[in-house]
């Protein structure tokens, strides 16, 4: 809610997960980077969509609309845009959030696309379960107890008419197994 100092919001950056992924992808030697999220009208998933073209920029990728894929429903946007973006030689995905990024990883398996020998796969948030898929999944960590905490001392601050904005929180990379060079072939 613009203008009003009555609201404030708590989170996590965006952009600073998604320039980690982006920069650990690049190291892997990933030049063809996706995205998967949901269409853009929430605010979070602008930030993410802004993030990804900023961490994209700053690492000197290619921004081609064609690897990005926009989608209401998890399981549809995975079996539209999983074969168009292996199809345009895209070897890594960033997914808004964990549950598209497993929904991708089961897309990838059933069409016989490795993760992450052929695709890399990465999320975001660190839903508990992350670990135990397979493979376990990398994933941007939003530290939700943290977040709980930050979330208690904004409403403590407007209580006390203290007109803050946001609170973001740091990001942090966890690598686990859904991650990996790019294929020679790239």
């Amino acid at each position: 809610v613009k203008d009003n100092p009555r609201v404030a919001s708590v989170g996590c950056s965006s952009e600073e997960g998604f320039e980690q992924a982006i920069k650990h992808l690049v190291k892997l030697g990933h030049k063809k980077i996706g995205l998967i999220s949901g269409p853009l009208d929430s605010y979070i998933v602008k930030a993410r969509y802004q993030a990804y073209l900023s961490g994209l920029t700053k690492y000197g990728l290619e921004i081609n609309d064609d690897f990005v894929g926009l989608e209401y429903y998890v399981s549809e946007a995975a079996k539209r845009f999983v074969p168009r973006l292996f199809e345009c030689g895209v070897t890594a995905i960033l997914c808004s959030h964990d549950i598209r990024a497993i929904s991708v990883i089961t897309e990838c398996r059933d069409r016989e696309i490795r993760v992450p020998y052929d695709m890399s796969i990465v999320g975001f948030d660190d839903l508990p379960f992350c670990a135990h898929t397979s493979p376990p999944l990398s994933t941007i960590r939003q530290d939700r107890l943290q977040l709980g905490k930050s979330g208690f001392y904004a409403l403590q601050s407007l209580l006390g008419g203290v007109p803050i904005s946001s609170l973001l929180l740091h990001a942090s990379l966890v690598l686990r197994g859904s991650t990996g060079p790019a294929p020679s072939n790239a």
